[in-house]
């Protein structure tokens, strides 16, 4: 038996049993996300937070404590500054929302 994927276990035309489908049920688009369980669970996970996370300061105020681990854990003493690891993190693009997806 090989690995399955999501895909494999969910049937696209599934129909789900018990499914509430009054005026308040869940819509056409959820219902075809549901195929995927990573298309559905992104599809509640509001835009504003992804833009949030990107933007999150979090680089910038860590700098200096990661530049200082940085340069303790060098394995020749000395053949970096702190101020060469300092610009070199410093150089680093910022993290763009779209990219966060390739995280999770």
């Amino acid at each position: 038996m090989g690995i399955t994927t999501p895909q494999t276990i969910i049937l696209p035309q599934a129909d789900y049993h018990g499914l509430y489908s009054d005026e308040h049920g869940p819509t056409d688009e959820v219902i075809a996300m549901a195929v995927s369980p990573l298309k559905l669970s992104l599809n509640f996970i509001p835009n504003t937070l992804w833009q949030q996370v990107a933007l999150d300061r979090y680089f910038a105020q860590n700098l200096t404590s990661r530049v200082n681990k940085m340069f303790g854990k060098q394995k020749t003493p000395g053949k970096k500054t702190k101020k060469m690891f300092m610009m070199q993190e410093a150089r680093k693009p910022d993290i763009k929302p779209h990219e966060i997806l390739r995280l999770i």
